[in-house]
């Protein structure tokens, strides 16, 4: 008989009402990360933004009982044992490091991209392993369903061996506005989650090309540059290409061809990696 068990979650921890301390009031928190929240049974404390204001209509909307003017006060409200930081990315690592000085803070989750450089992401990890605080990056296309179901698929092996993996997207997105000056839009806040949810369908690659291409966007004057820029080298057993990314402009004057953003990414495997190593 076939197993519908598809492991598709969510998985809860045993404990549900840790401390929520929320820093960001964008659309992400005050529309994704606080409505979840609520649906889970979790316990955000306590909020704050760069613009109090929208800390402020945030809590209102979500019910989160206290507001803060900065994120500074929100660190030192004892209440807050799990730190939710939604800021742009240059500007977490501040955040990471002021958090894991709290000694009543238990776990800090960044909101991807965790950082602008692979320094400052390296040194997030180094402050939080030395203070003895968890730290996660919101990575959350490995947790979406379908991701979930095609890992159980795999891990049972009812695909078969998989040779070739791919991931076509077309779509238009509305990059938000801390990205404009950054330059690698696409992979900093797209494809990061294609490069995640493969490492999580397959393991990590032992190696990586990269293709890119010139794009104009029509923000302001400046040309934006579509790279496929790799950290650091990979382990093991794949080779990962990343095919040209094309950047949309922000305003809305498109020609037919500029109406897509295509972020092509190719893994060919060598071999999978056992069930154990993953």
């Amino acid at each position: 008989m076939a197993d519908f068990d598809l492991n598709t979650g969510p998985s809860l921890p045993p404990k549900t009402d840790y401390g929520i301390g929320c820093i960001g009031a964008g659309f992400i928190m005050r529309d994704i990360h606080l409505v979840a929240y609520r649906e889970a049974g979790f316990n955000p404390v306590a909020i704050a933004s760069r613009t109090p204001e929208h800390a402020r209509a945030a809590a209102e909307q979500n019910g989160v009982g206290t507001v803060y003017d900065t994120w500074q006060e929100l660190l030192d409200d004892e209440r807050v044992e799990i730190v939710d930081i939604a800021y742009p990315p240059d500007q977490q690592l501040e955040i990471v490091r002021a958090a894991a000085k709290r000694p009543h803070v238990k776990g800090i989750l960044a909101q991807k991209p965790v950082a602008f450089t692979l320094d400052e992401a390296v040194e997030m990890v180094r402050v939080c392993d030395e203070a003895g605080v968890k730290l996660g990056v919101n990575h959350n296309m490995r947790y979406d369903q379908s991701m979930r179901a095609l890992r159980t698929l795999l891990d049972r092996g009812e695909l078969g061996e998989p040779v070739v993996a791919e991931i076509v997207m077309n779509a238009r997105p509305h990059w938000q506005e801390f990205v404009k000056p950054y330059g690698r839009i696409a992979l900093l806040n797209m494809s990061i989650h294609h490069l995640d949810a493969f490492r999580f369908l397959f393991g990590d690659p032992d190696r990586m090309q990269r293709f890119e291409r010139e794009a104009r966007a029509a923000w302001r004057t400046s040309p934006i540059r579509g790279r496929a820029r790799l950290a650091s080298p990979v382990r093991r057993w794949a080779k990962l290409r990343l095919t040209p990314l094309k950047i949309i402009p922000w305003r809305s004057s498109f020609s037919r061809d500029q109406a897509r953003a295509v972020s092509r990414l190719v893994l060919a495997p060598s071999k999978l990696p056992s069930r154990s190593s993953r």
